[in-house]
């Protein structure tokens, strides 16, 4: 099942092709699945790089993703938040599904450690 499944009470359903490593995180706004965790591919094929939204039929990136494991994943509206150790983030930032990226998320000076 590569890594993710629904589960619909009587039998697991693989989502599509998954993901190349493990999920630490998963969140859902409204019929889209946010994961996180430590992965580069969805798939088979996909570069997601530790981050990507399944949207019922197929996977999607959330922008460039970003260069390292994610601990953490929240979505508010129309930002998805993650947490987790990544230095060009400066460890927490938020994605406001928009072709911009991710940004850091203000906060009383850098986070010196892991985010989970």
């Amino acid at each position: 099942m590569n890594n993710i499944a629904r589960w619909d009470g009587s039998n697991w359903h693989p989502l599509d092709g998954g993901v190349s490593g493990y999920v630490r995180g998963i969140a859902v706004s409204g019929d889209d699945v946010y994961v996180a965790g430590f992965f580069t591919r969805a798939d088979g094929g996909e570069t997601v790089n530790s981050n990507a939204r399944w949207d019922g039929s197929s996977w999607h990136p959330l922008a460039a993703g970003v260069n390292g494991p994610v601990f953490a994943i929240a979505v508010s509206g129309d930002d998805v938040y993650v947490g987790g150790w990544f230095p060009q983030c400066r460890r927490s930032a938020r994605e406001p599904h928009c072709p911009v990226g991710w940004q850091p998320v203000a906060c009383a000076g850098d986070v010196s450690g892991l985010v989970k």
